[in-house]
Parts: structure tokens; C-alpha cells; sequence
């Protein structure tokens, strides 16, 4: 190990430059908050300097400059909140490297596979910052002096024997016996989910009701300006005032149903993983009751609202044809409604799946 250890930071980025109130924008939020309060503090108590691929100052390939510090960083810490795609790939390149690496994550926004691999979750808030900055210096003192156990991919990608002590940090190793989450622990953090994702369609809907109050105004506004004789100008100068309203509504939209795909895609194989285990043994199925009826109403909500899903799509398409400003603002909300619909085809495979173990019992 080196005299100055360096360490190389990946994780979700987002768009400084975004919108307030975009999806990215909030990615980017969220992303400088861990940094600030846990990442950077952590590192510097324990003599490391930090570095994210977005303050690489020297010119060159990104990705090319990104792929070096994968390979050479003597630590790298990955934040996995909201499994970012870049972020799993380059922790899969990473894992080809047997050398530290340290894994976070705020609870309730992470892929489901982690379960596998020790990672440290917060929750975001000051006490939550606290507990995760204080355990990932605890991790970073501890992998830096005594090692630990390489994951199974880093084993097999180089060629090392089962029980290999290597430069892996302790507590971010392969699963044991004793670390693998059980049976109800897997409820839990699938039942945790699933409240998630209720709470998010719940907000969802109450953005959706805000913008058909405020269509349902324009109609109006529209009815006594036509009385008036004001034409098409009339509508016109309705329609502009309108779109920055629907705009602003759309990316707060847009940002829920990101946060929604987000948190289906996280959950989907955990549902899965307790499905076959029910259908494999039946005996579950009483520790399994409240999962098992959680999960039916969620399917039913999500089928009771898809053709009001369907039915804003189609409004918004129809009202995108008033003017160019009406048009942009509901490409928004219609792309946001599609996310919503494609996320929601998930519910109606665990309902069927539900249903054939039904039968079979």
C-alpha cells in the first residue's frame, strides 16, 4: 500500500447545470449531500483524498481516465444509491481489481443484489450522515491495516482459492453463513420496498390531480374568453400562461416516475427471489401472509391506474397540439406518464405469479 493511499470516488453525478426541480438536478443534489457529509469527512480523517471522475482537472478521455483510477486506486468507495448503471458497470470493472473496495448506500434506493456483498446503508438525514461517515472511517482504518476477503468475482477473475486473504476491506467481502440476509429479513427489506413504492404512486397521484385542477381551470378560463370573442388568440394567450404551470408540475412528475422505475427495478428480483422460495416451500407461506397481500394490492392499485395513466397520456397528447411552449411542457408529463405505465407491467408478473402459487396450493 502506498505511503499517500489514493482513493477514487464512484456514484451518481447528475447535472449541476440541470433545472432546479429536474430528475437530474436532484440526482445531483443528493449525490454532493453524501459526498459532503460522509465521503469526504471519512476519507480525510483517515488520511485519504478523495477524488470523483467529474474533479478529474487533467485533460484527456473521461472514460479512459475513469478505467485507470478503477485499476489503479489503492481504495475505491462506491455509492450505490439508485443503482445507477455507469455506477454497477464500474464496480463490476472494479471487482476485476484485488484491492479495497468499500460500498454505500442509502437504504430503501438500492439494487437488491447487494444483499450479497456487505454494504454499508444510511438514511438521509443528519443522524443517518453521522453513523455512515463514522462507519465508512471505521471501514477505510480497518481495510487499509488489516485486509480482508476478495468478493467471489474478484476470486474467480484471478484465479485466487476460496479463503484468500487479499487487499479487500473487511465487511465488504463475500457473503458467509452468518451475513446472509434470511428468509424474513428479505420480507422486510421487500415489505420496506413495497411501501416505498406506495408512497411514491400516492405522491404521484396527488401531482396528477394538480394538473388536471389546473386544465380543468384553463377550460373555464378558455369558456369565457370564447364568450368574449376572444378566438383563437384568446386560447392562445390561455395556452402560454398554462405550459410554464404544466411545466413545473412535469418535472416534479417526471423526477417521481424516475424514482418509481427506480425503486420497481430494485425490488423486482427480491420479489422474485421470495417467490420461489414460496413455491418451492409451500410452509412459508404463513411468514409470508402480509407480503403475500401487500403485494396483491399494490398489483390491483397499479391495474386500477393504469388507464388513468392511460387517459392523462391521451389528454396531454391532445393539449401538446395548442401551441409549441403547451407542447414541450406535455412531452414531459407524457414521457413521465410512460415511465409510470412500463414500470407498472412488473406488478401484473408478481399478481400472476401470486395467482399460479395460489392454485398450486
Amino acid at each position: 500500500m502506498a505511503d499517500n493511499p489514493s482513493c477514487f470516488v464512484i456514484g451518481p453525478i447528475g447535472d449541476r447545470l440541470a433545472d432546479p426541480g429536474t430528475a437530474e438536478r436532484q440526482v445531483y443534489e443528493d449525490a454532493i449531500q453524501v459526498w459532503e457529509k460522509v465521503i469526504l469527512p471519512a476519507c480525510e480523517a483517515a488520511g485519504l483524498k478523495p477524488l470523483r471522475a467529474d474533479h478529474i482537472s487533467r485533460t484527456g478521455e473521461i472514460v479512459d481516465q475513469v478505467c485507470r483510477h478503477l485499476r489503479d486506486a489503492d481504495v475505491v468507495i462506491a455509492d450505490l444509491t439508485g443503482a445507477n448503471p455507469n455506477v454497477m458497470y464500474e464496480l463490476g470493472l472494479r471487482h476485476t481489481i484485488n484491492r479495497p473496495t468499500i460500498q454505500i448506500g442509502e437504504s430503501a434506493r438500492l439494487p437488491f443484489d447487494v444483499s450479497a456483498i456487505r454494504t454499508l446503508r444510511f438514511k438521509r438525514s443528519e443522524s443517518g450522515f453521522i453513523d455512515a461517515r463514522d462507519q465508512l472511517g471505521e471501514a477505510i482504518r480497518v481495510g487499509l491495516a488489516e485486509g480482508g476477503d476478495p468478493v467471489t468475482a474478484t476470486r474467480t477473475w484471478n484465479d485466487l482459492p476460496h479463503g484468500t486473504q487479499s487487499t479487500s476491506v473487511p465487511g465488504i467481502g463475500d457473503r458467509d453463513d452468518e451475513g446472509e440476509p434470511g428468509f424474513l429479513e428479505k420480507l422486510v427489506a421487500s415489505d420496506e420496498g413495497m411501501r416505498t413504492m406506495k408512497s411514491i404512486l400516492e405522491s404521484m397521484a396527488t401531482v396528477m390531480a394538480s394538473i388536471a385542477n389546473l386544465a380543468e381551470t384553463a377550460t373555464e378560463e378558455v369558456k369565457r374568453s370564447d364568450a368574449r370573442g376572444g378566438g383563437p388568440r384568446g386560447r392562445l394567450i390561455i395556452a402560454e400562461r398554462l405550459a410554464p404551470k404544466l411545466d413545473a408540475q412535469g418535472a416534479t412528475l417526471e423526477a417521481q416516475a424516475k424514482e418509481f422505475e427506480d425503486c420497481v427495478n430494485q425490488i423486482d428480483p427480491g420479489i422474485d427471489y421470495l417467490l420461489d422460495r414460496l413455491e418451492e416451500d409451500p410452509s412459508l407461506g404463513d411468514q409470508a401472509a402480509g407480503f403475500v397481500e401487500g403485494l396483491y394490492k399494490l398489483a390491483e392499485n397499479a391495474e386500477s391506474n393504469e388507464s388513468m395513466v392511460v387517459g392523462f397520456q391521451g389528454a396531454m397528447k391532445e393539449s401538446g397540439e395548442m401551441s409549441r411552449s403547451m407542447r414541450k411542457a406535455t412531452n414531459r408529463l407524457v414521457s413521465a406518464a410512460g415511465r409510470q405505465k412500463r414500470a407498472t407491467q412488473r406488478f401484473k408478473k408478481w399478481r400472476d405469479r401470486l395467482q399460479t402459487f395460489d392454485k398450486k396450493g
